[in-house]
C-alpha cells in the first residue's frame, strides 16, 4: 500500500515537472516570437526612415538643380536682352 502511494506521488510529481517544463517552453517560445516581432517592427521603421531621408535628399537635390537651371535660363535671357538692346541701339544710330 505504502509503495503504491509513493509510486502515485512520484508519478504525479513527474507529470507536474513535465507540465511545468512544457509551460516554460511555451512561455519562452512566446517571448521569442514577441521579441522577433518587435525587432521586425523596429527594422521596418528604420528602413522607412532611411527611405524617407533618401527621398528628402533626392527632392532637395532636384530643387537645387531646378534653381540652378532657372538661374542659368534667367542669365541667358538677360544676356539675350542685352544683345538685342545693343543691336537696337546700333540700328537706331545708323
Amino acid at each position: 500500500m505504502e509503495q503504491l502511494r509513493k509510486d502515485r506521488e512520484d508519478s504525479e510529481r513527474r507529470i507536474m515537472e513535465i507540465a511545468n517544463a512544457r509551460q516554460e517552453t511555451s512561455k519562452q517560445e512566446y517571448e521569442r516570437r514577441k521579441h522577433d516581432k518587435i525587432e521586425e517592427e523596429r527594422k521596418a521603421k528604420e528602413q522607412a526612415s532611411a527611405l524617407e531621408l533618401e527621398k528628402e535628399k533626392v527632392e532637395a537635390e532636384n530643387a537645387e538643380r531646378r534653381k540652378e537651371e532657372e538661374a542659368r535660363i534667367k542669365e541667358a535671357e538677360e544676356g539675350q536682352k542685352q544683345r538685342h538692346m545693343k543691336n537696337f541701339k546700333r540700328k537706331k544710330r545708323h
